[in-house]
């Protein structure tokens, strides 16, 4: 859910918060062997945001948003989050056709925790569990390329590929990266409804990795509202 008030076509604020939905079971720690608890339903953070002036240039037009982040859900508590930043820049080329649409994305994220990296005693999740240490995640750098083709008025194809680093615990501030999550691409496809002016946009999608195997394809609809 996002709300945003534009003060003019350069100038935007608002608020944002986003939820998921989980289905399937409890997990089992490989570790020590503990059961997870499934979150079926929870909010992650809530966000302000300011969207800024784009920046115009022969080759193409860079968009910022610059957010800031309230430890308002439950995980963000649990591990004492105290808050956190997000730059979130995209450059869209200047193409011949209005059709295309070509750029490049990419995000920094940071969250401020109170401990960065927090050690656990011995028997401190049971009695006879060994210590050990949580390495917060600081930083998540994420960006890659997107292409889009728009058919006519209502219906409109997207692609992208995404790449991310992160840092955790004492990485935090240095020149270590982590991988955080593997090479993935992306494939949709976009219905936007000329009837039902509430309805911005439905979409149909299908995510997998760079280095494909079939156990790790996702299939997946969105759609957007507007008031």
């Amino acid at each position: 859910m996002s709300l945003a008030y534009r003060f003019n076509p350069d100038w935007a604020m608002g608020v944002s918060l986003a939820a998921s939905n989980a289905y399937g079971e409890t997990t089992t720690s490989q570790q020590n062997g503990n059961p997870g608890t499934m979150l079926r339903d929870e909010f992650f953070n809530a966000r302000a945001f300011i969207n800024t002036p784009g920046l115009k240039t022969r080759a193409g037009t860079l968009f910022t948003t610059v957010s800031y982040e309230a430890p308002t859900s439950n995980v963000a508590k649990i591990d004492d989050m105290r808050f956190g930043t997000v730059l979130t820049q995209s450059f869209a080329f200047n193409l011949a056709s209005l059709k295309w649409s070509s750029g490049l994305m990419w995000q920094y994220y940071r969250a401020y925790y109170n401990e960065n990296l927090v050690s656990r005693p011995a028997n401190y999740d049971f009695p006879g569990s060994s210590p050990y240490r949580i390495a917060r995640q600081t930083t998540i750098m994420s960006g890659g390329p997107y292409l889009g083709y728009r058919f006519n008025d209502s219906w409109g194809m997207n692609s992208s590929v995404t790449f991310d680093w992160d840092q955790r615990g004492r990485q935090t501030g240095t020149q270590s990266f982590n991988n955080n999550l593997p090479d993935r691409a992306r494939l949709g496809v976009t219905y936007y409804p000329t009837t039902f002016k509430q309805i911005a946009n439905v979409g149909l999608f299908t995510q997998g990795l760079l280095k494909y195997t079939t156990d790790t394809q996702a299939v997946g609809g969105e759609f957007a509202l507007k008031f």
